[in-house]
């Protein structure tokens, strides 16, 4: 206890430090920001364009309405999905083997944004750091986005303009190289700024009698003036490129002057001895550092300390923040250590028992397998569920002697259809656990339905495959990646790339697609309006099902679908990932009502 006390003094001390006063930090002062006023847009005036009016002098005049245009931002932070294509740079790549250099064009743009992902003009932009570890000069400042806020159904096609992104992700399942080009998926957060404008309306004389009186003013035609907004247009040409920009009225547009890209692919001598240089530099400060270091080791800690408090001020001032906290509820709980909350134990499945099991009932009729699992509420289920060994032989056939061409969107809905209907009288063993459940537990339709999912979401995910289980058979980036990883699991020689109902109960083994077709029958066995949506862009499945949940859904003649993702633990319906977010690359497979 006099260690604990110890460590939480020197935890405020270093925390009191850290917050003290420091006149160099950037203060926003507020009587000194320009506050802007909201600007409303106003309604076209009504007029008599064919009254002829007299002014004080007698000089004849029409009213003329005269539009006034008044630039507005609405800044958007977000998430951000690019598709995009470009060229190797393959002179910057002995600057580090770690990396790669792409010059990119994303010609497609999907935002996700919800209402507090959105600023006024009058508000100001959103705080955001870019990602150093990217070549950020890469990125187009200005992009053509579709925005979705909110998850609605119906996007917004604008440009984005001033972009900025962090947390950059290349997609490696959809990330594809052909020599020096390269074209893939990329995905991070995203700032910038939508440009619109504001219409009012003033009323201007225009006079008629010109022939009778001099005019009292005159009018100059306006001058317009070259702006540094850029429209987001780029054209290229031999090398070179050039960027639309817009004029002073912010309709009219002009191209900017032809620039060289520096997309060099020669390596001359002068690199060369750069680079060579370089390596011998670093070999005499690598050899100077092993020599001086364990003279000076035991000084280390009294330069790093010092050194790390001064530039690492504010994130430092955050975590002792974060620390004395943590510390003031931890001596909170030591002192009322007798309040207990009931525990959950970890979502599991009891694999540990399922070679055994299949060994020990290769001569029996049935093959058993006993779960424990929760729900998304810590409701904890429990049960021995099992097959017929005669039910699963007679499926695995079914499956073999199948003829069907699912190389078609038809040819694949009618093979799992067929499959789903061979074997939904075949799964007593299953019915029977979700019956006892549903009673012990008191489920209503909602509860039982996320009972069943997350049951068969704790299995462990397996890629089905109809030939061997060798990555280099397969010309699929996912597929290639998943069984060159050392915990890959495999079910190979298998059918269409699927196993049945029955075979996945029996031998737990199912990826995407076998896991919706098991989920589709059971459900539709206990009465569920559900369906299978499938996406070949995005080699994937998910579940829909017609129930009063909220989130990501797909709208099927009149009937709400949330769609429901079934290859990892505790994924709630509604939740799907952003890369696999475009409902346009999904279509309906199977429903059952």
């Amino acid at each position: 206890m006099a260690v604990f006390f110890i460590i939480l003094f020197l935890v405020i001390v270093i925390y009191l430090f850290l917050n003290k006063r420091d006149n160099t930090s950037t203060i926003i002062d507020t009587q000194k920001t320009p506050i802007t006023k909201t600007i409303i847009e106003e309604e076209i005036p009504i007029i008599n364009e064919d009254e002829i009016l007299t002014d004080e002098n007698g000089r004849q005049y029409k009213e003329v309405i005269k539009e006034i245009l008044t630039p507005r931002k609405t800044y958007i932070y977000g998430s951000f999905v690019g598709k995009y294509n470009g060229e190797l740079l393959t002179k910057t790549q002995h600057l580090s083997i770690l990396k790669k250099f792409y010059s990119f064009n994303i010609y497609e743009c999907f935002v996700t944004v919800n209402t507090n992902g959105i600023r006024k003009d009058w508000e100001g932009p959103f705080p955001f750091e870019e990602d150093i570890n990217f070549d950020l000069e890469k990125i187009p400042k200005s992009l053509n986005c579709k925005i979705q806020i909110d998850n609605t159904q119906n996007g917004y096609s604008v440009i984005l303009r001033e972009t900025k992104i962090n947390n950059i992700l290349i997609d490696r399942k959809l990330h594809q190289t052909d020599g020096n080009e390269v074209f893939g998926t990329i995905t991070g957060n995203i700032i910038g700024y939508i440009l619109d404008f504001l219409s009012s309306y003033e009323l201007v004389k225009e006079y008629i009698d010109t022939e009778q009186f001099e005019k009292e003013e005159k009018f100059q035609e306006e001058i317009l003036s070259k702006t540094t907004l850029a429209t987001g247009k780029v054209e290229t040409k031999n090398g070179q490129k050039r960027l639309e920009y817009y004029y002073s009225d912010y309709k009219s547009t002009y191209w900017g002057n032809w620039t060289h890209q520096t997309n060099s692919t020669t390596f001359s001598a002068k690199d060369f001895l750069s680079t060579v240089y370089s390596i011998i530099g670093g070999l005499i400060g690598l050899l100077f550092l092993i020599t001086i270091i364990p003279k000076i080791i035991y000084l280390l800690p009294f330069i790093l300390i010092p050194v790390l408090i001064y530039f690492f001020k504010l994130q430092l001032r955050w975590l002792f923040s974060f620390l004395s906290i943590l510390l003031l509820f931890l001596f909170l709980y030591s002192m009322f250590s007798v309040i207990r909350k009931p525990y959950f134990p970890p979502i599991a499945y009891l694999n540990d028992t399922l070679n055994k099991i299949k060994t020990d009932t290769s001569n029996s009729d049935t093959i058993r397998h006993k779960a424990t699992w929760v729900d998304y509420n810590n409701n904890v289920y429990s049960g021995t569920f099992y097959t017929l060994r005669l039910d699963y032989n007679n499926s695995k056939s079914f499956k073999s002697n199948l003829n069907i061409n699912t190389n078609t969107t038809d040819g694949y809905s009618k093979m799992i259809s067929e499959l789903s209907s061979n074997d939904i009288e075949k799964m007593n063993g299953v019915y029977s656990l979700f019956d006892t459940i549903q009673k012990q537990h008191n489920l209503d339709s909602i509860k039982l339905a996320e009972a069943i999912v997350s049951f068969v979401q704790t299995i462990p995910y397996s890629v089905v495959l109809p030939q061997d289980c060798d990555a280099s058979l397969y010309s699929d980036e996912f597929v290639k990646s998943y069984l060159s990883s050392t915990d890959a699991n495999c079910d190979g020689y298998e059918k269409f790339g699927i196993n049945t109902p029955v075979e996945f109960l029996s031998g737990l083994k199912g990826d995407c697609d076998t896991r919706t077709l098991l989920l589709y029958t059971i459900l539709s066995h206990f009465n569920y309006d559900v369906a299978i949506f499938s996406s070949n862009y995005y080699s994937h499945s998910l579940l829909g099902i017609n129930l009063p949940f909220s989130g990501v859904s797909i709208n099927v003649n009149q009937k709400i679908y949330i769609l429901w993702e079934t290859t990892a633990k505790g994924i709630s319906p509604g939740i799907i990932p952003t890369q696999i977010s475009n409902l346009n690359y999904w279509s309906l497979s199977l429903k059952s009502k």
